[in-house]
């Protein structure tokens, strides 16, 4: 139930590949090649529609200014990034694109699997050599701006009882190295809706020059940051290509902002399902008397005493407020505090071979090396029933760009400047 193969989410090879630029040259006026390129794109989405019904297919992009973009990224690119969440790698990895740039363009392309601190190191590692096995022209990355204590193993199924402090830690991220040494000159990082492409510029230069935000689509236009001389770093707005990925899971992904969602309870059955979320937050049964005896669960049952338990009521009737409980829930999961994580086709049965793998080990040491942070940058402990009130629940959807700014450093020497951004101090050439 937890494993997802790529072939089904994204059926390579058929209508569901990601529209192409149509042919053009520099003798074409703007008006022709713009009108060019909406005929193109319309008859695109004619064929997928054709092909599939609305409630088979995915939420996807339908703006053709987004997907301009993205053609105008990849033609200017010497190397692509593309950015993935560890949690559910498969939702933000089309085939299509790795074909359309290692092929027809002929570019490398660096698979950047981010947040591997929401996961664990065995399954880190296994979806490493899922995507080597059979994308062998990948260059594969694992990345986190946020180090966790591994003395505290997280685990799928699982509630995270420190919060990810967003803005903090950009100076521990790991993976920056690795990066670097995996493309000498990054032009573009591209990938879909809340992955952490801002995250992860952050991370590399050691301090927040770009804005992030837990609402999908944040990043509208592009931003660019020198790095090095001869380093450009881009993030650019994310894209979510067409899948047949169920609705609910690009919902659990962040794909899908929450608070546009009208019916969020099947999101919650279709988590509930998965991992027991009634247990990990200790929730009593509407209908239960006897809080220790058995009583069958649906994702109406666990929003309502979500709702009873955190106190969410109606203004008018004081009744449970189980539209918000939902909402909660699946932020919850969202950022990383109820783990839900998939696997690779196979990971069941070889989950004690990759649980001692070299490389895991490895990993594990890696990530002690870099966390925990010191005092200044300790993340505080806290029960998971009252964290929501201390982040404003009513209104977490609005962006949050100010929210944990670092501040910016005051000194000029070149020891400070090396200390956040560890690849200041490399010359024309050097990288």
């Amino acid at each position: 139930m937890l494993e997802l193969d790529i072939q089904e989410v994204y059926q390579p090879g058929s209508v569901l590949d990601f529209p192409r630029r149509p042919p053009w040259s520099y003798e074409m006026s703007k008006e022709q090649l713009m009108s060019q390129e909406e005929r193109s794109f319309q008859e695109y989405l004619g064929k997928i529609h054709g092909a599939y019904t609305s409630e088979k297919l995915s939420y996807f992009e339908h703006n053709l200014e987004t997907w301009r973009q993205l053609w105008r990224v990849l033609e200017m690119s010497d190397i692509v990034l593309l950015i993935t969440d560890i949690r559910h790698p498969v939702v933000n990895f089309p085939p299509a694109l790795y074909e359309y740039v290692t092929g027809e363009l002929g570019l490398a392309l660096v698979l950047v699997l981010n947040k591997v601190d929401l996961a664990p190191p065995a399954l880190v590692v296994a979806w490493k050599h899922y995507f080597h096995q059979h994308y062998p022209q990948l260059h594969i990355v694992l990345f986190t701006s946020f180090p966790r204590d591994t003395r505290t193993p997280q685990e799928p199924g699982s509630v995270l009882k420190k919060s990810r402090r967003r803005g903090r830690g950009w100076t521990r991220a790991l993976g920056p190295e690795q990066l670097l040494r995996a493309c000498e000159a990054i032009t573009v990082g591209k990938g879909f809706p809340n992955v952490g492409k801002s995250s992860l510029i952050n991370g590399l230069v050691g301090r927040k020059v770009v804005s992030v935000s837990r609402t999908p689509g944040h990043t509208r236009y592009f931003q660019t940051y020198f790095l090095t001389p001869s380093v450009k770093l881009c993030d650019c707005p994310g894209l979510i290509f067409p899948s047949l990925l169920p609705r609910q899971l690009q919902v659990l992904a962040g794909i899908y902002p929450i608070a546009q969602i009208q019916e969020p309870y099947t999101s919650v059955g279709y988590l509930a399902c998965r991992i027991p979320v009634q247990a990990l937050l200790h929730l009593r049964h509407p209908e239960a008397e006897d809080p220790s005896a058995e009583h069958p669960w649906c994702a109406w049952d666990v929003c309502e005493a979500w709702a009873e338990k955190r106190g969410y009521k109606t203004a008018k009737a004081a009744r449970n407020d189980v539209y918000r409980a939902a909402n909660s829930l699946l932020r919850l999961a969202v950022d990383g505090r109820l783990s839900l994580c998939f696997h690779p086709p196979g990971y069941s049965e070889q989950r004690g071979t990759w649980e001692s793998h070299a490389e895991t080990a490895e990993l594990v040491l890696s990530q002690g090396r870099v966390g925990p942070a010191g005092d200044e940058e300790e993340e505080e402990e806290e029960e998971l029933s009252s964290s929501c009130e201390e982040e404003g629940e009513e209104d977490r959807d609005a962006d949050e760009e100010g929210e944990g700014d670092e501040d910016t450093p005051t000194s000029d020497t070149g020891s400070c400047l090396a200390a956040r951004n560890p690849y200041a101090l490399l010359g024309e050439g050097e990288c």
